[in-house]
């Protein structure tokens, strides 16, 4: 678009409309991908850790998408046990919420509830964000967390998704000495 505006300076209106648009929507895009690409670079210097509370931290993430899910329909259910205390980078730990919300968010049947519950489970803290929506193959099952996989790009409502969301995901997950899966239940 860039060069066909170029070849003709103020001639098609809608062409250069059309071009400008499209060209800011692949710069914002390409922008995001550049962004989440650093994220999944490994880190020379390591950060501290310090107590995290990932109660709050959840009740945070969670209202703060709460209107992004409203604008689908749905509306996000917690079930948080008290003391979900651990050891870890806050802002790393909030990405990995922000990420599995939004995907509930775009990947969900619209008007859906999205419920994320967090407790104690033989010594170890266990999260989970689940939705109604479309099932997964196993097959998509066992490449979800690859960088630039999506499983079903025509299903997201939204456009511009480089498939690195869960692959960051997973890196944080593991820095973090912790595992992250998706699975398929009933209808979820």
């Amino acid at each position: 678009y860039a060069q066909l505006i170029e070849a003709d300076p103020g001639g098609d209106g809608e062409l250069v409309e059309k071009g400008v648009e499209h060209i800011l929507h692949e710069s914002t895009r390409l922008h995001r991908m550049v962004i989440q690409l650093l994220e999944m670079a490994d880190r020379s210097e390591r950060q501290e850790l310090s107590r995290v509370d990932m109660g709050s931290l959840i009740r945070s993430v969670s209202e703060a998408m709460e209107i992004k899910a409203n604008r689908y329909g749905a509306h996000i259910r917690l079930k948080l046990e008290p003391e979900l205390l651990v050891w870890g980078q806050e802002e790393r730990l909030r990405q990995v919420f922000i990420n599995l919300i939004d995907n509930a968010v775009k990947y969900g049947e619209e008007g859906t509830e999205i419920r994320i519950s967090g407790g104690h489970r033989k010594g170890r803290v266990l999260f989970s964000v689940s939705n109604k929506g479309k099932q997964m193959s196993e097959e998509e099952l066992k490449h979800i967390f690859e960088p630039f996989y999506r499983a079903d790009k025509e299903y997201s409502r939204e456009q511009g998704s480089a498939g690195l969301g869960l692959s960051i995901c997973q890196k944080i997950m593991r820095e973090h000495k912790g595992v992250i899966w998706a699975e398929n239940r009933p209808d979820e």
